[in-house]
């Protein structure tokens, strides 16, 4: 199975999961959303709002086993923003020094 075909497959199970428990009464404010444009939406104070719902989602495992295995994936998944995945995937930041430069001894 190529990865595509992999990642097709692992939001297919994802998004039928959380069907699922949607369905039986849990809280999953992504499917349950009258508008959920936040969660997919490329505006980063759109994705801060909508990963602050996903707290106390009944999913939140499964979505963040998922976004585990594909962190690029674009949009916001186990409260957790592209911005936010960018940042833990990505290169350390470089550590700064501030110095004090003329100081009287």
């Amino acid at each position: 199975m190529s990865r595509a075909e992999e990642l097709h497959a692992g939001r297919a199970r994802l998004l039928l999961i959380l069907a699922d428990l949607s369905a039986s009464g849990c809280r999953i404010p992504c499917v349950d959303a009258t508008d959920p444009t936040p969660w997919t939406s490329e505006d980063p104070a759109a994705q801060t709002l909508a990963a602050k719902l996903c707290i106390g989602c009944s999913g939140f495992v499964d979505c963040r086993s998922f976004i585990e295995r594909w962190p690029r994936e674009s949009g916001v998944y186990a409260a957790s923003t592209e911005v936010d995945r960018k940042t833990r995937t990505g290169r350390p930041r470089k550590a700064t020094t501030t110095t004090t430069e003329g100081s009287a001894a």
